[in-house]
This record gives structure tokens, sequence and C-alpha cells, in this order.
């Protein structure tokens, strides 16, 4: 039986007016979050399917600090080198039984390693000697090498022991009789790390500081060994060194700074192929075997694994915090530890059970939820069993709801937040079910539409001085949905005394069905006075009669006024009638808006502007008289006024003289 769904990248679709689905297709979302969510018993890739990790078994806890190395014997019995007590120990996997065999006054077991007759040699910092182990007989000290650290130990096939020391980089050449020579003196301070290229002929060299990889080159016998550098990383400390049976060579590099720790793919001339950047803050030891490169690292107890292009895949999680010593044995992978000290078994074959959750999905608004699909590969004897919880805070906390089981149709209460978590499941060792896509349908509740503006355009006031009336008012607004409906809009008039909303007081409707967001009012066909707009928005293009929405807004009160002003009691006071000066009076009025400007002009002469008899312009009534020279005969003595809408008149009399 097969489902199949989408994960690690989050992806938000809209569907329709009011349903959205929420999918987690891949797994890079999830692969770079790894903090945030929860895991057990998993393997998350990079990209592609989540599948359960194969089975990890704690064997042991020691009291020691870290098991810093591990051996097997022709036996496969395990030697444990720990800190910081310098102790070794012998752990029979099949017996279960632990033997403490030898214990230092100080300090760690930091190299370990078995010849090929069987014998144990293990090194110890700071005080720098190396001790051996021969089957069935004690423990003696091999040689002091009066350094401060041994980082590895090499048997060569001569039956002679290759010792890694610091802090004056050298490389010793040990023999069974105790005799030593200086084989390579590196201008870094450590050489950390040692690896086969080919046994007995190229021996790789790792350092610190400076992360050069040296290649040292063995004729038969030693003699004249020559050293060339391998490749240079940008990083301070190699830290550990594979390879494989197609002329790859992998090299972890630790940074002495914020940067990160990384493995580099070389070829044998040192030409990079590839390199991956870990997300982990140390890498302690890799291991190449099954077409895959394994990554230990802290401080997340995490175990990755990469392919022959660099892609990682998180193997497993385990519960100490530090992975540093690996052994491959047959199918399994052992693994010792720190903090605390540990020894793990790693399996080939799948685990039984695991889980991983999701992020938590902020859907903006409480929502409601829907189906739950997935796409899964699921073999017989296999199952994937989907939960999910919401609440209304961004982390999950005791607010939440519970985990409930989503058997198609998520049962979580509406909420902001929902998160889904996925358990897998096998009966069979060497299946898993592949999970790769989800999808959560759900409908958000609906929020009105915003109106953020709403103004009718103001009249110019130096145009309405000039006369110039303007009595087509564009009306604009800016509105918008959070939701991303389509709005359509309608306006009213009412008039600017109105109380409090009834269906008789919600104004005259001037438009409707308006998809812009303005429009042209022709103020010439009401009536004059003070209105208001009201604007009203709604989503229902979008959205079902049953749950759309509107939102309005009202502009400030503004007035109309398409009537001129008069010009009333318009007289001439000349006396005697004969007199060549005489004084013009008259008197303009407005229903409703302020006089602006007033002129006068006689026998068609030029318009002469003139102030009203207080001064200033501030009422609808204004007093005006001016003194006129007048010409023999008949005289005409015209008049205009215009008031603060633009609204112009004209009057006229005559005098003879």
């Amino acid at each position: 039986m097969k489902h199949f769904i989408t994960l690690g990248l989050f992806l938000f679709v809209a569907l329709g007016t009011n349903a959205a689905v929420w999918t987690t297709v891949g797994t890079e979302e999830l692969f770079n979050n790894l903090d945030e969510i929860e895991f057990q018993n998993v393997q998350l890739p990079a990209t592609g399917a989540i599948k359960l990790a194969p089975t990890v078994l704690p064997l042991l806890t020691l009291e020691e600090n870290a098991v810093w190395q591990i051996v097997a014997d022709r036996k496969n019995t395990l030697y444990l080198g720990t800190g910081d007590q310098a102790k070794l120990f012998r752990y029979s996997v099949s017996g279960k039984r632990l033997d403490s065999l030898w214990s230092g006054a100080e300090g760690a077991i930091t190299a370990l390693t078995t010849g090929a007759d069987g014998t144990v040699y293990w090194g110890t910092t700071p005080e720098g000697n190396i001790y051996r182990l021969y089957p069935g007989a004690g423990v003696e000290l091999l040689t002091t090498t009066e350094a401060t650290f041994i980082f590895a130990l090499s048997a060569a096939p001569d039956r002679s022991l290759l010792c890694a020391t610091g802090p004056e980089g050298k490389l010793f050449r040990v023999f069974p009789d105790r005799r030593k020579q200086v084989l390579f003196t590196a201008p870094q301070a450590h050489l950390t790390t040692l690896h086969w290229l080919k046994e007995g002929k190229e021996l790789l060299i790792g350092t610190s500081p400076d992360g050069i990889v040296y290649r040292l080159t063995i004729p038969y016998g030693f003699a004249r060994a020559s050293v060339t550098t391998l490749y240079d990383t940008p990083l301070n400390e190699i830290r550990a060194l594979a390879s494989d049976r197609i002329g790859n060579i992998y090299i972890a590099a630790n940074p002495d700074d914020n940067s990160q720790p990384a493995v580099f793919c070389v070829d044998t001339s040192g030409i990079l192929r590839w390199k991956w950047n870990c997300p982990d803050s140390v890498i302690f030891n890799i291991h190449y075997a099954a077409h895959q490169l394994y990554v230990l690292t802290g401080n997340r107890g995490i175990v990755y694994s990469l392919d022959s292009i660099g892609n990682p895949t998180l193997l497993a999680r385990l519960d100490a915090r530090q992975l540093i010593a690996l052994l491959p044995q047959k199918d399994n992978l052992y693994i010792g530890t720190g903090n605390p000290c540990q020894l793990y078994r790693l399996f080939s074959f799948y685990a039984d059970s695991g889980f991983i959750t999701s992020l938590p999905f902020d859907l903006a608004n409480p929502a409601r939820f829907g189906r739950l699909d997935h796409f899964a590969r699921i073999p017989t004897g296999t199952e994937i069993a989907f939960a999910t919880r919401s609440g209304n805070a961004e982390k999950p906390d005791s607010t939440w709801s519970p985990w409930q089981p989503a058997t198609g149709k998520v049962n979580s209460p509406p909420g902001r937040f929902l998160q889904w978590r996925a358990n897998l499941f096998t009966r069979f060792p060497n299946v898993s079910p592949e999970l790769e896509r989800v999808d959560i349908y759900y409908a958000a509740v609906n929020r009105p539409p915003l109106i953020s503006q709403l103004e009718i355009a103001p009249l110019s006031e130096s145009a309405a001085r000039k006369g110039n009336a303007e009595p087509r008012r564009t009306v604009s607004w800016s509105a918008s949905d959070p939701d991303g409906d389509s709005l359509t809009f309608q306006l009213f008039i009412l008039p600017a005394d109105t109380g409090a909303a009834t269906p008789k007081t919600l104004g005259q409707k001037i438009a409707q069905d308006l998809t812009e967001t303005r429009y042209e009012l022709d103020t010439r066909t009401l009536p004059d006075g003070w209105y208001r707009l009201r604007l009203v928005a709604s989503d229902c293009g979008d959205r079902p009669a049953t749950s759309c929405l509107t939102s309005e807004r009202l502009t400030p009160i503004f007035l109309i006024d398409n009537t001129p002003p008069q010009i009333v009691g318009l007289k001439i006071e000349s006396s005697p009638p004969t007199q060549s000066t005489a004084l013009v009076q008259w008197k303009v009025i407005d229903a409703l808006s302020p006089i602006v400007a007033c002129r006068i002009s006689l026998n068609a002469g030029p318009w002469l502007p003139l102030e009203p008899r207080d001064g200033i312009f501030d009422s609808p009534q204004e007093l005006f008289s001016h003194s006129v020279s007048l010409a023999p005969g008949t005289n005409t003595i015209a008049i205009w006024a215009v008031d603060a809408s633009g609204n112009s008149t004209t009057a006229r009399t005559f005098f003879n003289r």
C-alpha cells in the first residue's frame, strides 16, 4: 500500500475563496532548523524523504569524561581509550563484560591502535608515553616521546609504529625494540591525525594550526621518505582523514573562529571535488564505508552521512552531545562519546519506530482546519501515523492543545499556529516508510477590508478667487484586504447633520460596484449644503454571502455650493449731480460661502480689486464702497464678485452727469 504527499521547504497556497493549504515539501527547511523541531530515530536528508534511522543501542556508560579512541582485536573485543584519568578498558560485546586494564595518573588516552599480531598500543596526553599490551601478556611502557601530546598512532606493515605528536610537530617511528626515530617534522605545532592512503607506502598527515594535509611517500624500508603538501584548507585544524577505493580523500577540518567546520573531498592530486559545511560546532571523526562517509559531530550528538557528491543526511542523533570515537565493525559502527562518556552501537538495520515534528506554522490569524494529506512510500509492514496540535502562542507551550490523531482530518481546535507530527513504524528491520510531503488544508477566519484613506479633492483657493468654479470633485481612497480578497466599493452621500446611522440616514447611494479607487462627483446634481461621503468596501466578490465582510469610512464634512452670490443695494451718491466724483455703495451676500473677491469697472475700464469696508474677506456678507470719477454724460458702473466656491456674479448701474 502506498500513500503519496511533500517536506523541507514550506509553501502556502491559496485555494479558491476561503481555503488554503500549508504544504511541507522536501526536507530542507526541517534540516536547517533542527533546534526548533523534535525528532527521534529518523534520518533526515538535506533534500529527499524522511525515513527511519538505523537502530542505535547504548552499550555502556562510564564515569570518565569521554571515550577518545576505540579499536578492536582479532576476536572483535573492543578497547576503549578514555580520559580524564587515562584509563584503558576492554569490552566484550558478546559477553557484555567490561574490564579496566590500565590507568594513568591523569590526562587521556588520545591515540589507540592495534598491530597485525594483535598487540594494542596507546599513547597518553600530556605525559607523551606510548604503552603496549601483547596478547596474553601485561602492559608495558614502549617508549617516552618527550612530547606533550600524542594525537595518533598507526601500525606500519614492518611492525614499527608511527606516532603523531605536538607541540613540536614531530612524527616518530617506534620499533618493537623501543628504538625510535623522527621520520618527519612539520612547521606546524601539531600533527593531529594519520591515515594510510596506501598502506606502507603513502601516509597522510593532518596538522594544526594552518589546517594542512601532508603526503608522506615512503620507499621500501622507510629510506629517505619524501613529503609533499596534498591540500591546504582555509581552516585551522585537520581533525580526521579518510579515503575510498576510487581515489577520493576526505578531510575533516575545524576552524578556530566562528566559521563552520567542513569536510573537503579532494582527489589524489589535491584537486577539490566538493566541500560540505557542517552546521554543527565541531567535527570529531569521519569514516568511509558502504559508499558513504560517516561524520561524527558535537555538540548536538549528530551522526551525518555524506554521499558521493557531498549531499548530507542526518543519520542519527544520540543522547550524548559529543560523538568522538568511531570504529567500523562489519555492518555496524561503534561510537564513543563525551558528555556523557558512553559507548553506542549503530546497527545497519532500521529502528522499529521514530517520529519527527514540523516547525510551528503561523497562519497570521486563528483558522479552522480541514484535511491532512501526505505523499509517502509505505511498503508492506510499515506505517505512518499523523497527529497535530494548535495554539495561539508562537512556541508550543502548556496553552496549546494536546496532540490529537489526524487520520485524514485535522482534529485540533482552531488556532493561529499549527504543528504536525509524523510517527513512522516498521515490523521488518530492512524496510522503512519514506515521507516526502504533508498538506494541511485550512480556512482562515475572514478579516474585514481596511480603508486607510478617503478624501474629496479640496477646492483651489486661487482658482476660486479667479471665478473658476469646480463643480466636478474627485473622490479618492486607499483600501486593502488582509486576506488578499478583491474589493468592490459603494459610495454614499449624506447631509452633514445626520445623526446616528439608521436605514434612513445611511445616505443616498451615488455609485456602486466600483473596482477602482477614485470617483468623479458632479456636485451640480445635488442641492447646495454641507455633506459627508460614506465609502463601503466589501470582499463579497471573493467570499460567500454568509462570511463576506464590509468596512466603511466617512469623509470630514465638505460644502457643495453651486449658487453664485448676489449683489444688492447698488447705488451712487453724488451731490450735486453735476459733481465729477461720486461714491458707489453695494452689498454682496451668499447663502453658504464666504465672499473672497470683488472688483469694480467704470465705463468698461479695467477691473479694479477692492476690499470690503472692514478690510477682510471673512463672511458670506460684505459691504463695499468706492469713489469713482465720472465722465460727462452717461457712466456705466459694473461690479463683479465671487464666493469661496468659485461662483461669480455681476451687476451694473448707470449714472448721468
